[in-house]
């Protein structure tokens, strides 16, 4: 009996339709492999890596792309020195010698199977499918080379029509190298250690962690907390992106601790729009014009869903920077240990409702009593060019 990670084991998981899969229950399955041999056990198919940028092929799929849209590969990479990036390719339409490819980084060293999950989903993922290749690379997609003493144990691969699913509100990343299924999308992950999840943004794009294979039902959950340290100068915005909308809130850069953002999901759509089931959400890091900057890497310890209601809002201060009263009509103060040159106010649409400058004074009143009830950001510019958010709600 194999015992499975976190990342491979689903419990009561919905259903899922597979239109093909490859077990290798003592056959290759119609696979080849190039800079590695093959050899059949009665449960698993053994790769042994023995040159240069490995690739293992199936030439004659026959995939259904409407019926198909998700890959799953199980895997027990056992070499400490195996591959740690896995690239799933198929033909383009147009031009079929050139290949599109999906990208995940892979763990080695494995002593139980863990099964990945690619999405497929592209304008050439069309008709019927026959060449699909696996391959294996070093992180970043760098050239990986086998010497003939590394060998990775493939379970089963599977074509599914969707990413299957639990329910999970709480990401911890207490395990290392378990990312608790969190990818990264035009960044990466550089690990999971001592209880923090690494992702280091690509300059000027949409960098983003995605979650494909947790759900939170909203009316169990209502806020989202995120413990993070922002290393990056310049990425000064973080969104939460779902199927039910998007809500953005500032964040503090160049960060020498770990802070807290909570973030009110049900003013999503005016709130009509977060309900039911809510899959599929990520996490975006902007700046520089709403793409990243690539300036530095965030460092997350939770994120975590939770249910309160939207008037207990607490005074989010701390002995630095106090706002009062909050809740409030609209009126607040800040009182700060340090002078403030100025403060910007966003809605949690991202969007700057009054931008205030002020000449270095400790105390400062703040009057948004005109905006409309709900959550606001107050981002305080101390003289040192420091700055710090603190959340308030008008009722």
């Amino acid at each position: 009996m194999k015992k499975f990670t976190l990342l491979s084991f689903l419990i009561a998981a919905p259903f899922i339709s597979n239109a093909q899969t490859w077990d290798f229950n003592g056959d290759d399955g119609g696979w080849t492999g190039s800079n590695c041999s093959t050899a059949t056990n009665t449960e698993f198919l053994t790769l042994t890596f023995t040159g240069k940028n490995p690739l293992f092929t199936q030439a004659t799929a026959n995939i259904d792309a409407s019926a198909v849209h998700v890959i799953a590969i199980t895997m027990k990479n056992r070499s400490e020195d195996g591959p740690t990036y896995l690239r799933v390719s198929f033909p383009k339409i147009a031009d079929p010698t050139k290949r599109v490819y999906k990208d995940i980084e892979i763990s080695n060293g494995d002593a139980e199977y863990v099964t990945y999950y690619v999405d497929l989903t592209n304008d050439n993922w069309t008709g019927t499918v026959d060449d699909i290749k696996l391959h294996f690379k070093s992180s970043g997609n760098s050239i990986y080379k086998g010497t003939g003493t590394e060998e990775m144990d493939l379970e089963k691969i599977e074509m599914l029509d969707a990413y299957p699913q639990t329910e999970k509100h709480v990401f911890t990343f207490d395990t290392d190298g378990d990312t608790e299924n969190w990818s990264a999308s035009n960044a990466t992950i550089d690990g999971v250690t001592g209880g923090v999840l690494t992702v280091t943004p690509t300059a000027d794009k949409f960098a983003k962690l995605e979650q494909h294979r947790h759900y939170v039902v909203a009316e169990d959950v209502n806020w989202v907390r995120i413990i993070l340290k922002n290393n990056s100068t310049e990425d000064d915005t973080i969104s939460f992106i779902s199927s039910a909308g998007r809500v953005v809130f500032p964040v503090t850069t160049s960060d020498a601790e770990f802070k807290t953002y909570e973030l009110l999901l049900d003013t999503l759509g005016s709130g009509s729009s977060w309900t039911g089931h809510i899959d599929n959400f990520n996490i975006r890091f902007d700046g520089n014009g709403n793409k990243s900057s690539g300036t530095g890497s965030f460092e997350i310890d939770l994120i975590e869903f939770f249910y309160s209601p939207s008037t207990s809002i607490s005074e989010n201060n701390s002995s630095e920077l106090t706002v009062g009263p909050n809740p409030s009509t609209g009126h607040f103060r800040i009182n700060s240990e340090k002078p403030i040159s100025g403060y910007s106010i966003y809605n949690t649409a991202g969007q700057v409702v009054k931008q205030v400058n002020s000449a270095g004074t400790n105390v400062t009143m703040v009057d948004i009593s005109g905006g409309n009830k709900g959550i606001y950001f107050i981002k305080v510019k101390y003289d040192t060019g420091e700055t710090q958010v603190v959340r308030a709600l008008i009722k």
